[in-house]
């Protein structure tokens, strides 16, 4: 499968309506549907108000109720939309199905896209709520597009028709960390949002230990101000994270970080990291959950079970330059192949215009 980017006509394809409270800040959003319709040059029509606040949070509040009001509006017109309606994993924000179902009786055909366990319960305080919407989305659909196995698994038993499309990456977004091989202490580094730095903590003191026992640098490219922090003993530099810049504070990094912890909500997580660690030619030391294991393990790379695992994985890549560039070759190559949006286009592009079969996915 080719992994280069291939400029696309705008308005090429077919009717398109995105509905999406997320637009155009979330994570989510800018991955499983902000990715396809830049690398397809496409311009759909969108559901609601559209947002303009960008990343501040005040202003998303602002926007998601805006959003809301224009959205329940715009649904009780009951004027059927052509072609095909993504919905990317709710419709709503705040209720328990009703825009859900409103948009679901509106759509001449309605797919349905989720990267997250979005029909736990238990998965957080939003769960029940976030559930709700889930269930009227996957009973309703023609389509349920997920990111990996897992989520397939989970929802075949309510949804018409399945097919899966990975979480994907626009290779020619990210710049090599190869460069900065031989400048400075070693960098080892993580990338994800406040909700998720969880999964870090119990690697703290390990990430302490090799800190004294090298100088190693620890960096956190995360949400919040720019600063430096100790965190169960390690000295951490957290630099703030923005879209524009996330590329740049990649590259800086010597070796990548993906903790996670096992269960329902973690195995259903689609390792987006893990791709932006990979088209930055990083060497990744991860859990065995999910997809991180399944594209660590592919990849050649490392996968940790316990916290001696980790210590020793680390070392090893701490102390061995040329390890850190097999690895991180290995699964650039992997990610351009396998993960791109060019690799994956055929597919993603078929759901949408298709009927409701589910096209074949690569292999």
């Amino acid at each position: 499968m080719a992994s280069d980017h291939v400029p696309r006509t705008e308005g090429e394809t077919r009717e398109l309506c995105v509905v999406s409270p997320l637009r155009p800040w979330g994570a989510s959003y800018r991955v499983r549907v902000g990715g396809w319709l830049s690398h397809g040059n496409l311009r759909p029509r969108f559901l609601g108000f559209t947002p303009v606040s960008g990343s501040r949070k005040a202003g998303q509040y602002v926007d998601t109720v805006c959003y809301e009001l224009s959205s329940r509006i715009a649904s009780r017109r009951r004027e059927v939309t052509p072609g095909s309606v993504l919905v990317q994993k709710e419709a709503s924000r705040l209720g328990r199905g009703g825009l859900e179902r409103a948009v679901a009786l509106n759509a001449q055909r309605l797919v349905y896209d989720i990267d997250d366990a979005v029909f736990l319960e238990g998965a957080s305080r939003r769960g029940p709520k976030r559930a709700a919407r889930a269930a009227s989305l996957l009973d309703a659909a023609d389509l349920v597009i997920v990111g990996n196995e897992y989520l397939a698994d989970q929802v075949r038993s309510r949804a018409a028709s399945v097919t899966v499309v990975p979480s994907c990456v626009e290779p020619s977004d990210y710049v090599s960390s190869c460069s900065n091989e031989d400048e400075g202490p070693v960098v080892l580094g993580w990338i994800g949002s406040r909700t998720t730095e969880r999964y870090l903590l119990p690697l703290m003191p390990t990430l302490a230990v090799l800190q004294r026992r090298y100088g190693v640098t620890v960096r956190l490219i995360s949400a919040g101000p720019s600063r430096t922090e100790v965190m169960d003993g390690c000295v951490v530099e957290r630099r703030r994270w923005t879209e524009r810049s996330q590329a740049a504070e990649l590259a800086q990094l010597h070796i990548a970080l993906a903790p996670l912890s096992d269960g329902e909500w973690e195995r259903g997580k689609c390792a987006y990291k893990i791709l932006q660690y990979g088209c930055t030619s990083l060497p990744v030391v991860g859990n065995d959950v999910g997809v991180t294991g399944e594209v660590l393990r592919r990849a050649g790379g490392v996968v940790a079970t316990s916290e001696k695992d980790w210590l020793g994985s680390l070392d090893e890549l701490i102390t061995n330059r040329p390890e850190r560039l097999r690895l991180g070759g290995s699964l650039r190559r992997l990610v351009h192949a396998e993960y791109s949006y060019e690799a994956w286009w055929d597919v993603w592009s078929a759901a949408l215009q298709a009927g409701s079969a589910a096209p074949e996915t690569p292999e």
